[in-house]
């Protein structure tokens, strides 16, 4: 297995008399019982992103995503922060080659073991990437938006000494959605809560989603 490093970020260009605006999506964990409490208490978007910064400020809330990125209505905006990760996907099966026949000066040939071999790979990124389109409608926007966070939970081996082969396990993490904002004011846009083998600590956290669109001034 490889990894190399790639960070992208990639906007369309558009006219310049488009609407442009910001647009910041943003990922909090918080345990189970007190996400579950926010929605009962029914708080819209901006309230419970408040509610939020007040608890991350105390500790109580983590901050897991931060991506941000100025584009233009009607265009499409695509941000990544991922590491290109290389795999093997199939294996040669393992095979013995022996040596010469018969004992060379009364010593006998050894036989040579060649272990399962690497044939074929895919590869996989693993990070952040969000996509987005932004639509101006009166007073407000209608923000098209896909997040996708792919993560290795770990390396499964299969088979016994020669004919041992390793496999890669992701988790993914992903939310597709359209939602209506006002300029300036944040939207709950969903979970994003990740498998429990990538969850940290007993408790099990929950991930939600938000999104503020700041029109822009210049």
């Amino acid at each position: 297995m490889k990894f190399s490093f790639l960070i992208l970020i990639f906007t369309v260009l558009c006219p310049l008399d488009a609407a442009g605006a910001e647009v910041t999506y943003e990922v909090f964990s918080m345990p189970m019982n007190e996400a579950a409490k926010l929605r009962r208490e029914k708080l819209g978007g901006e309230e419970s992103y408040r509610r939020i910064l007040n608890q991350l400020e105390k500790g109580e809330v983590r901050q897991e995503g931060w991506m941000t990125v100025k584009m233009v209505e009607g265009k499409r905006a695509i941000l990544e922060e991922v590491d290109e990760f290389i795999f093997p996907t199939e294996y040669d099966r393992a095979r013995v080659i022996f040596g010469t026949s018969g004992p060379i000066m009364g010593v006998k040939q050894p036989l040579f073991p060649i272990p399962d071999t690497a044939s074929a790979y895919d590869t996989k990124n693993m990070g952040n990437t969000l996509e987005l389109e932004l639509q101006k409608k009166g007073g407000s926007f209608f923000l098209r938006l896909g997040a996708t966070k792919v993560s290795l939970i770990g390396v499964d081996e299969f088979g016994e000494k020669t004919g041992k082969v390793e496999m890669p396990r992701f988790a993914i993490q992903a939310l597709k959605t359209g939602v209506r904002v006002v300029s300036g004011k944040a939207a709950l846009v969903g979970t994003v809560s990740p498998p429990r083998d990538l969850q940290k600590g007993e408790e099990k956290r929950v991930w939600l989603a938000f999104v503020t669109v700041t029109e822009a001034n210049d």
